[in-house]
């Protein structure tokens, strides 16, 4: 039984006959095109044998079913004729199914319009690679990429924009992401243009990177970005879809399939030879995903079964190990969560196609359940994501989480609550759950409710270490475990900093620890240093939900909630340095209100313990991040600031510190950023204390929503430090007793 909605007719041959002529083709948003003929007559089976890639015939099975005239012809040394009968075989083939593209019903877009008009030479060589761009063009309004043209009519695949020094531009150039839509608008107009240019810029390409022979371990040889990790991957996937997309082209030769088809197996080889180091990590996913998909959508390959096998044992291996025990990959990064849970389900969409279902293990898609719900737990009720550890909100629209909702929803089909997400509340149930804890990953989610106009905070507490061996944990996970991101009504009101920068040059470096820094977050630091990756060993010891000493979600002991009706907790500790830890217990009072209990301790004295909270930035074009807030001095000990926004949908947050004589506040100007190298200005302030050897010292901070700037006086807000860990609140007269006891 296939697990997606209307499937059967998603499914279509790899590459469609040629018969089929009349497509229902259109370019999305696009200009108006030209629609062409794709009748292609079969080049004859004289040529020049000269042109054609002999190492064809030894990486093609030409003992597969269909492949007679291949062989036959092979047999007698005609070269050309056997690649053209081959070129005929996979124009006509119908026995492999690809499901992850339509060839029906193909669209282009105004952006793959715009990526395949500049990857020609008339159009600059202008190459897209992902997050990187020259500029915007004035006549479109579309990103302007930067010109590889050397000047002479060729190509300079050493060109590097001056001043850009990140490694990520230097590599993603050899994922040739330009490719695929090109091939998609070739597959719309029928202009041959755009194969000619592909071809043109994938053989130059070919010429200055030649696979080094035999392929095999590439460890420290100088074309290892080329021919390894995501970069081989990215190019196995894509040119599945492209050959798909571009064979019918009366510029796709025999001579051509046979240049084609020997750098694909190179391709393929080169990935199993080079497997990454860390088993667990969405890279070693991808590798896995390249290798099934070309062992069953390429099965014409001599090695094809093989590689079928290997990615089935080690998806099997893969399932368990790239997600923690309560379903978060094990890299902690919700960007690379999701497209992770993706490659599973992309998957399972093939081997299904193919009626290979018969290599996963048992179990499988029932250990995507929890992925699947974590998804739906950690975005915002606005279907926007954070900026946590190394994700890029920018990238994760609310079209792109429902399309990834949507396919969770078919996946499990009675799980109504999932429904009910993917269909934006048209059908299924509303989720029940208010407060989200997934202890094992170090996370917990706390919401008044699943509508855009209600309130939600995330608790991130990590331990990078999970599933990994490395000595540093994972890469992705940023020290800046106790940080919180709060949402209410459309607005992020404390965005994490997120990944400016993957590095590359010293400045890269720079920007990405300034961004990565502990401080950057809404954390405690001691003095403001950065947690030592070794330390990034977060625990969540207990969560309840529901009412004073409601429902336990997990770890053990109670809370302490006097004079409310409504109480959701969280209590997570992080040992953040050799000398000090560092506990978090966030309540949520009768679901209107958060309270935030800092406790530092540990042996370490004599320097200052600093709370930060970076808040959200003016919307209305103001160029001052000050304008978002208005800074609120109050008696001795106490500090905070309230919002100023227009629409009526604003939050207080008022500090207070335990040894009022001794608390300092700091406010200032820091960044975040949605997308690599972009950045936003943000006002933030912090209150520090100097923390005596042995001893603890506290912050509370409550944060409060309320209207128009003008009623910010109309709420009144008091809190007392008690013993035992716990705080005695009043707001707006209504006075409760938040603790706990572990």
């Amino acid at each position: 039984m296939m697990f997606m909605r209307n499937f059967s007719t998603r499914i279509l041959p790899l590459v469609c006959i040629s018969a089929m002529a009349a497509f229902s083709c259109k370019v999305e948003e696009a200009p108006e095109t030209v629609q062409g003929n794709i009748d292609v007559q079969l080049p004859p089976p004289e040529g020049d044998a000269s042109e054609i890639d002999t190492r064809l015939f030894e990486v093609i099975d030409m003992d597969y079913p269909g492949l007679e005239k291949v062989k036959a012809s092979y047999v007698q040394e005609d070269y050309y004729a056997a690649a053209a009968y081959l070129l005929d075989y996979y124009r006509n083939r119908t026995s492999v199914q690809n499901p992850l593209i339509d060839m029906v019903a193909t669209t282009a877009s105004d952006s793959d319009v715009n990526i395949a008009d500049q990857a020609t030479a008339e159009g600059g060589y202008r190459f897209y690679i992902r997050n990187y761009e020259e500029g915007t063009n004035p006549a479109n309004g579309l990103p302007l990429y930067w010109s590889f043209a050397d000047g002479n009519g060729g190509i300079d695949w050493d060109f590097v924009p001056d001043g850009l020094t990140e490694r990520q531009f230097m590599i993603q150039k050899h994922r040739h992401q330009w490719m695929e839509p090109q091939a998609k608008v070739y597959r719309v107009t029928r202009d041959e243009k755009y194969v000619e240019a592909w071809i043109d810029v994938y053989s130059s390409w070919l010429e200055r990177y030649p696979c080094p022979q035999p392929p095999g371990s590439l460890a420290g040889h100088e074309l290892q970005d080329m021919w390894t990790d995501l970069q081989a991957t990215s190019r196995v996937t894509s040119q599945i879809n492209i050959l798909q997309y571009c064979v019918q082209s009366e510029n796709f030769t025999p001579a051509w399939l046979s240049t084609f088809l020997v750098a694909f197996s190179d391709c393929v080889e080169c990935i199993r030879a080079n497997y990454y180091h860390t088993e667990a990590s969405n890279h070693r996913l991808f590798e896995v995903q390249a290798v099934l998909y070309a062992g069953l959508m390429m099965p014409e390959f001599a090695n094809a079964q093989e590689w079928t096998e290997e990615a089935a044992a080690d998806i099997a291996r893969q399932i368990e190990i790239q997600f923690t025990e309560d379903g978060m990959q094990s890299e902690m990064d919700p960007s690379y969560h999701i497209s992770v849970l993706e490659m599973f389900r992309e998957m399972y969409t093939v081997a299904e196609a193919n009626g290979r279902l018969d290599i996963f293990p048992a179990g499988y898609m029932d250990r995507l359940h929890a992925p699947a719900r974590f998804v739906m737990d950690i975005i915002y009720p606005d279907y926007s994501i954070d900026n946590f550890n190394d994700t890029r909100s920018a990238s994760w629209t609310r079209k792109v989480l429902l399309r990834n909702l949507g396919h969770y929803a078919d996946m499990f089909p009675d799980d109504t609550e999932l429904e009910w997400m993917a269909t934006e509340g048209v059908s299924g149930t509303v989720p029940e759950d208010l407060t989200t804890v997934y202890p094992d990953a170090g996370w917990c989610m706390m919401r008044s409710g699943w509508n855009e106009e209600d309130m939600m905070l995330v608790l991130k507490n990590n331990d990078k270490f999970k599933n990994t061996t490395s000595s540093s944990g994972w890469w992705h996970c940023q020290p800046d475990n106790g940080t919180v991101g709060l949402y209410r009504n459309g607005r992020r009101f404390l965005p994490d900093a997120g990944s400016y920068s993957y590095g590359g040059g010293e400045s890269d470096e720079d920007a990405r620890d300034e961004f990565r820094a502990t401080s950057a977050h809404n954390t405690v630091t001691r003095n403001g240093e950065t947690i030592e990756d070794s330390n990034v060993r977060g625990k969540i010891e207990m969560a309840v939900s529901g009412a004073p000493g409601g429902e336990l979600l997990c770890g053990s002991g109670s809370i302490t909630c006097e004079g409310a009706d409504v109480c959701d907790a969280v209590v997570s500790v992080n040992d953040s340095y050799s000398d000090m830890s560092h506990r978090r217990s966030v309540f949520f009072v009768d679901r209107k209100y958060f309270v935030v209990v800092d406790e530092v301790y540990g042996e370490g004295g004599g320097f200052p313990a600093i709370l930060s909270w970076h808040l959200c930035s003016p919307e209305d074009g103001s160029t001052d991040p000050e304008d978002a807030v208005s800074h609120d001095s109050y008696e001795d000990g106490t500090y905070g600031v309230h919002t100023l926004f227009s629409n009526g949908n604003n939050m207080i947050f008022k500090t207070f510190c335990e040894n009022a004589e001794d608390c300092g506040t700091e406010t200032g100007v820091s960044a975040y950023s949605d997308s690599i190298g972009e950045t936003v200005e943000r006002p933030f302030y912090r209150v520090s204390m100097q923390k005596p050897a042995g001893e603890t010292v506290r912050f509370a901070t409550v944060v409060l929503p309320y209207g128009d700037p003008s009623s910010f006086g109309d709420s009144e807000i008091s809190l007392r430090f008690l013993q035992d860990s716990r705080v005695e609140v009043s707001v707006d007269g209504d006075t409760c007793i938040l603790g706990y006891t572990l």
